[in-house]
């Protein structure tokens, strides 16, 4: 099995024809890679300029996976657990870091793990059936960020990766300056509060949303404010009801525009013929609502 991953991840980086000379290396698992595999060593195996950034990629995916070997790991050890829909029973990942590995890279971790996910994406849910990869832009948040904890319990479910919606690739804004006679404190879910400056009668959602992004690091297309009308960009703040005595909520989404309100779509519509448990329930509309979304994403 350990050969049959090694080989595997070689053929991933179009590296499968040194699957013989990594063995001879030493090489009998993940972290043998990075162990075992150095310059000289991709010299005398005759690799090429191209083998060997596609071989610095593999060395690259195989950090993300926070596979690391037994002397590294302790007692303390971050570990968390996952089942799939073909075995009832969780399987333990641990080597992982909460704080530098991301979401997505749990994502890997459990489809390099498993046979069924080798060349799919995975939807995680938690033990009692809340999504936990709807939205791509979380997924780039750490596990700690996440608050997925040690000892977690998680579900997967594998999906052809076309399945998965993609975040609109925006990059945070930077050099923008945050200067106005009037001050907003704005508050991000789940990251905290921002003091900014604006000219409440000049400048525009646009605008509050730009210097909000370079101040928090986060990009402005997943900034929404709450129970407001975000199409309304060309309105001055004012005219939108912000001032400086209320803090404004911002919402973070990457497709807050995308789909029907669900809790319209879904109010007492669907009655499950066979009596299910609230985890199946849960589990059950969560993964009918990520069909749903994805299949008006794709028709819009």
């Amino acid at each position: 099995m350990a050969d049959q991953k090694i080989y595997y991840l070689l053929k991933d980086h179009k590296l499968e024809k040194y699957y013989s000379k990594i063995l001879e290396k030493g090489v009998k698992n993940e972290q043998g890679f990075l162990d075992n595999i150095t310059e000289e060593n991709m010299e005398e195996m005759g690799l090429s300029q191209v083998d060997k950034k596609q071989f610095s990629k593999l060395k690259e995916f195989i950090r993300r996976l926070g596979i690391a070997s037994k002397e590294k790991r302790n007692q303390q050890a971050f570990k968390v657990f996952y089942t799939t829909p073909r075995s009832q029973a969780y399987k333990e990942l641990t080597g992982m870091d909460s704080e530098q590995n991301t979401v997505e890279d749990l994502m890997l971790r459990i489809c390099h793990e498993e046979r069924d996910g080798r060349g799919m994406g995975v939807c995680l849910f938690t033990g009692e059936g809340m999504p936990l990869t709807d939205d791509p832009f979380f997924n780039t948040w750490s596990l700690k960020n996440r608050h997925i904890e040690s000892g977690s319990k998680l579900y997967a479910i594998f999906t052809p990766k076309e399945n998965l919606r993609e975040s609109p690739h925006c990059q945070t804004q930077k050099d923008v300056s945050n200067e106005g006679p009037n001050t907003i404190r704005c508050h991000i879910m789940l990251k905290g509060n921002y003091d900014i400056n604006v000219d409440l009668e000049q400048n525009t959602l646009t605008v509050l949303r730009t210097r909000l992004s370079a101040e928090s690091g986060i990009p402005a297309h997943v900034l929404y404010l709450k129970d407001v009308n975000n199409s309304n960009y060309s309105k001055t703040l004012s005219n939108l009801g912000i001032s400086e005595d209320d803090p404004v909520h911002f919402t973070l989404s990457s497709f807050h525009n995308s789909v029907t309100a669900f809790p319209e779509i879904f109010h007492n519509d669907l009655k499950p013929s066979v009596p299910q448990t609230q985890k199946g329930l849960s589990i059950f509309f969560s993964t009918l609502r990520s069909i749903v979304s994805f299949y008006i994403h794709t028709v819009i």
